[in-house]
């Protein structure tokens, strides 16, 4: 299981290990239907990865820019009560070797400052608007590709532990309170990823509305282009 630390701006494979977990029990009651459409879910995807696309950031290591923005979008625009969610995820993409967002320890997997994955939560349901960028992700770890689908399940499916991870598409997640206030906070306490919340949440609109190419500015006033990315969802998980 390959964990990937979580900084936008120095993002290094680590070696590939194999972990378990403590079991946990779910008693979630999800909607029936999923919160956000694969469409909207894609213009979601697309308008927060063209921001970052524009601001030059590390896309394979961005996941609080997709959770926090997405959290945003979803209680706007489409009145869900939305919350990003900080903790430890873990993922099988390719059918072979899970990849795990935590820190490596000797019979398990933690989290901590540099090593986590952020997520959004809406209805019972476990988004994760980053999957748009799956495949750069397990590329930048040296992994087999893996396709470009949406990644959008009831957290009642989330794996009681990281040994059930076998088949392709299954997912672990287990949040962390203190990391989600620690980490959403010092987020929200730097100006410009403010700014760019407010950005992109402005900025969106639901398909099949257009959304035209904005305008940012850099820190000397000059301004840079962000566009709707052209990446696009191939199906669902």
């Amino acid at each position: 299981m390959t964990a990937p630390p979580n900084n936008p701006l120095n993002l290094r494979p680590r070696k590939t290990m194999t972990y378990t977990y403590k079991t946990r029990a779910l008693n979630m009651t999800p909607s029936k239907t999923p919160p956000v459409p694969l469409r909207d879910f894609e213009r979601i995807s697309q308008s927060i990865l063209g921001i970052l696309i524009a601001e030059n950031a590390n896309i394979t290591a961005s996941c609080l820019f997709f959770g926090i923005i997405g959290e945003s979008i979803l209680n706007r625009h489409y009145k869900l009560k939305a919350r990003a969610v900080v903790g430890t995820a873990a993922f099988n993409l390719t059918g072979a070797e899970a990849i795990a967002f935590a820190t490596p320890e000797e019979d398990f997997v933690a989290i901590d400052k540099t090593n986590f994955h952020c997520w959004v939560e809406a209805n019972g349901w476990f988004l994760d608007f980053s999957s748009l960028v799956f495949p750069e992700i397990v590329a930048s770890l040296g992994h087999q590709p893996c396709p470009r689908l949406m990644f959008q399940k009831p957290l009642s499916k989330s794996a009681l532990s990281l040994l059930e991870l076998q088949s392709q598409g299954a997912f672990y997640c287990l949040p962390n309170d203190m990391l989600t206030l620690e980490k959403i906070a010092g987020f929200r306490s730097l100006q410009a990823y403010v700014d760019l919340i407010d950005i992109c949440t402005n900025w969106y609109r639901k398909p099949s509305k257009p959304m035209a190419q904005i305008g940012l500015e850099d820190q000397h006033g000059n301004a840079k282009p962000a566009f709707l990315s052209s990446k696009k969802f191939k199906g669902v998980w």
